[in-house]
């Protein structure tokens, strides 16, 4: 019998990466589609057409169409509505149904807010439930949730039933992934954390991509809804094969369970069956309260630092994702090339966060994707010319490409960057800050085009390298164990001091 302190030391017995974890990894990869889908769906979803006047008009005299965004584009305000019509159909998007222009057209913003306020309020609570009652109890009715409410709002008869469905998909889905990247995480050995978290962005991006694919044949906002739902009924089985987290487990003392568990892996992954007797940590050690994550300076200033970064992340990610036919009029093409850039910053921050660093993969594309964001406004929006309409496009891409690979890499940094006894405490606090940024990202990259077109990527840009600024003086975690107890954290830093 082997008697050990912790899961780190367990998992070199076990198996740190065999077959077991590659099968509850495939599983999450599977399931992060759907959920993915509805992070972005609104962008097809919510789609503002362009307009053109109606034949033999009397008074709408202006010839060709529209975009949004153009100088001409609020004139249809002024006219009767029988004047003018949208070059789409009526079932085009919830903009042309539910008829959200002129003195309604902040409700597209609305529409688009509403499922990251929705996952700001669920990751409050869906975290500190998580971290209470296991991860596994929250992911599988909340993946159930999520599916079935995005499905059933492809039915919605009014703009606020789909707009209250799109909060509760935000609610229930907003802590889904994130659960899946800790249950990924916790599962390997720490040299393997990087690839088992940052796999599931290549999904991620791969059903950003097929969304964009899909929504350019299927024009229709509802069958598009029920097109990118109703397959994904058939994954929810595959949610009552993954496991409960073992060093959650560990920490409220749940060794029976525990035991088996490890037991089971053990076989599975090819080794030797081994008995392991890992201690059961005290009644101190399992009480969780969301303040934790403020107990000592260090760990305060480490919470607001990757706090705040969590929130530009969220605010640049997702208000390039939208804005991005800001940058020309290629609406599907933009929005594909923006999701397929995504791709090789996967790769990168993979080989990034384990070769050179959590640090380092997290705070200089920050920069570069800062600096990028501010260069797109050197060319003028005005500019007709194809070579400089193609340099704003490519400087948006590559900020694009910058800000993901930051994103992505930041989950595995935040996960270490906090013990096990709050890290989904913490996760929830990060994500709520994530989905904040998300809230007033189209506000941001539409609604201050108002003031000047420029304003949006400015401001995007300069908060940006703020944030990566603030993070130089957050620790490396690279190749360092992870903390289990919140006293550990304090015992490093009494340590330094």
């Amino acid at each position: 019998m082997k008697n050990l302190n912790n899961i780190d030391e367990t998992l070199p017995f076990i198996g740190e990466f065999g077959l077991y974890q590659i099968i509850v990894i495939a599983i999450f990869c599977l399931i992060t589609i759907p959920g993915t889908f509805q992070s972005l769906m609104i962008y097809f979803v919510a789609a503002n057409p362009a307009w053109k006047c109606v034949e033999n008009s009397t008074t709408c005299n202006l010839i060709g169409t529209f975009e949004s965004g153009d100088k001409n584009y609020t004139m249809r305000c002024n006219m009767p509505r029988s004047e003018w019509k949208f070059v789409e159909e009526y079932e085009y998007s919830i903009v042309t149904q539910f008829g959200l222009f002129c003195e309604n057209e902040s409700l597209i913003f609305v529409s688009h807010s509403l499922l990251f306020a929705g996952s700001a309020v669920g990751s409050l609570i869906c975290g500190w439930l998580a971290d209470k009652y296991g991860r596994r109890q929250l992911l599988i009715p909340c993946n159930i949730v999520v599916i079935s409410v995005a499905f059933a709002s492809a039915f919605s008869p009014t703009y606020w039933l789909f707009a209250c469905s799109r909060f509760v998909v935000g609610f229930f889905g907003g802590t889904t992934l994130a659960i899946m990247f800790i249950l990924s995480s916790e599962l390997v050995g720490s040299r393997y954390r990087p690839t088992a978290g940052i796999v599931l962005w290549f999904f991620f991006t791969f059903a950003l991509v097929m969304l964009g694919l899909v929504a350019m044949k299927v024009r229709k906002w509802k069958m598009l809804m029920i097109v990118s739902t109703a397959p994904y009924f058939l994954v929810i089985p595959l949610l009552f094969f993954i496991p409960e987290s073992l060093r959650w487990m560990h920490l409220n003392r749940k060794m029976e369970q525990l035991h088996r568990d490890i037991q089971r892996i053990a076989k599975i992954n090819g080794k030797e069956p081994l008995l392991i007797e890992l201690s059961p940590l005290n009644e101190k050690e399992l009480s969780v309260k969301p303040w934790m994550l403020f107990s000592t300076k260090k760990m305060a200033f480490t919470t607001l630092s990757i706090g705040f970064a969590w929130f530009i992340n969220g605010l640049v990610y997702y208000g390039l994702s939208v804005a991005v036919d800001n940058l020309s009029n290629h609406f599907y093409r933009n929005y594909i090339l923006s999701s397929l850039i995504e791709l090789p910053a996967i790769l990168i921050g993979i080989l990034g966060a384990t070769y050179v660093g959590r640090k380092c993969t997290v705070v200089y594309p920050m920069l570069l994707a800062g600096l990028l964001c501010a260069l797109v406004t050197v060319i003028d929006e005005k500019e007709t010319r194809q070579r400089f309409i193609n340099t704003r496009v490519v400087l948006g891409l590559f900020g694009k490409f910058f800000v993901t690979l930051s994103y992505d890499t930041i989950y595995t940094w935040t996960v270490e960057l906090f013990p096990t006894q709050i890290r989904t405490e913490a996760l929830g606090y990060v994500l709520i800050a994530s989905r904040i940024g998300g809230m007033f990202s189209p506000w941001i990259s539409k609604w201050l085009r108002v003031i000047h077109w420029r304003v949006p990527f400015v401001m995007m840009g300069v908060l940006t390298i703020v944030s990566a600024l603030l993070m130089h003086w957050l620790p490396e975690t690279k190749e360092k164990a992870t903390l289990e107890k919140l006293e550990d954290s304090m015992q490093v830093e009494e340590n330094k001091l």
